[in-house]
């Protein structure tokens, strides 16, 4: 059997779950991408050392775009970020998990925090 790639968002993602996504990114049976919206590679390199993450590909993007065509490209099929505005044009033959935080819930109301751009109330 063949495993697919897998990717992880550094900033709100990696950070947020270090433990968790540290031993994925160990035990993932195939390649692991690092997808961040960051222009400081060293400092993406120095802060993926401190988590202890592995992976095998680092790119950094500049566009919310960008991360849904890296993935199509790459056949990844799981990822993980903490943004909707990043996974919104990722196909929907990609898992993706999104990782709660400050920025995206409202802990005190208890609500999922969404733009129009991204949500739509039921």
């Amino acid at each position: 059997m063949q495993f697919e790639p897998l990717a992880l968002d550094l900033d709100g993602t990696i950070d947020e779950a270090p433990l968790f996504l540290r031993w994925l990114s160990e035990n993932w049976p195939s390649k692991v991408f690092i997808l961040t919206y960051r222009s400081d590679r060293t400092k993406a390199i120095q802060d993926l050392a401190n988590f202890k993450i592995r992976y095998d590909e680092l790119v950094l993007v500049s566009s919310f775009r960008q991360k849904a065509e890296i993935i199509e490209r790459e056949g990844i099929v799981v990822y993980f970020d903490d943004q909707d505005e990043m996974t919104k044009d990722i196909r929907d033959s990609t898992t993706v998990f999104k990782i709660r935080n400050g920025g995206n819930f409202d802990f005190e109301t208890r609500k999922w925090l969404y733009s129009d751009e991204t949500g739509r109330r039921l």
